[in-house]
């Protein structure tokens, strides 16, 4: 049963691995082909009714583009060392869980690796629209970031962080009385 739980979340996981690439190749290829296209200067930020509140160069759209790649490197560095260095990880029942045998641990450290990489991707998804909504603005296509576009990401980030930290912080307990 254990071994079955954790290949679930590994190819969770790998589904959520497939999709942040995907998206970080999206931003990386709406930058290259939309760069020569932005004028010098041009809104960068908004405030909550889409209008534009803080301007940049072109340089910021490439800055942009390499925070959503430095990120997805920070949280695929923590998915690896979390799993290996647990004493780190606030958690219930932390003391109990650390005495189970490391094939019931795995269970929840799968869980954690596919909990990053699901709100990894959520955020390049919000990063993607983000990028595409202020290109069409810089571009003159829209007088106003589009929230249409964005909502849907943060729905879905916030979905997906409430779903993985109710798992999360029953999980242990789970494992312990079992």
């Amino acid at each position: 049963m254990t071994i079955a739980v954790v290949r679930e979340s590994t190819r969770i996981k790998r589904m959520y691995d497939g999709a942040n690439l995907i998206l970080l190749l999206l931003i990386s290829y709406a930058v290259y082909t939309a760069y020569s296209k932005l004028p010098e200067r041009f809104p960068t930020h908004f405030n909550f009714a889409g209008q534009p509140d803080g301007f940049g160069g072109r340089a910021s759209i490439i800055i942009l583009a390499a925070l959503a790649w430095v990120i997805t490197l920070t949280f695929y560095i923590l998915i690896r060392y979390l799993g290996r260095n647990p004493r780190y990880l606030s958690m219930p029942h932390k003391e109990e869980f650390l005495k189970l045998p490391e094939q019931k641990q795995m269970k929840y450290w799968a869980l954690i690796s596919e909990f990053m990489a699901g709100t990894l991707a959520g955020l390049n998804l919000l990063m993607y629209l983000a990028l595409r909504g202020i290109m069409l603005v810089a571009m003159g296509e829209a007088t106003f970031l589009p929230f249409m576009y964005i909502w849907p990401a943060m729905g879905i980030l916030l979905i997906l962080s409430v779903f993985y930290i109710i798992r999360l912080a029953t999980l242990p307990g789970k494992l312990i009385r079992e």
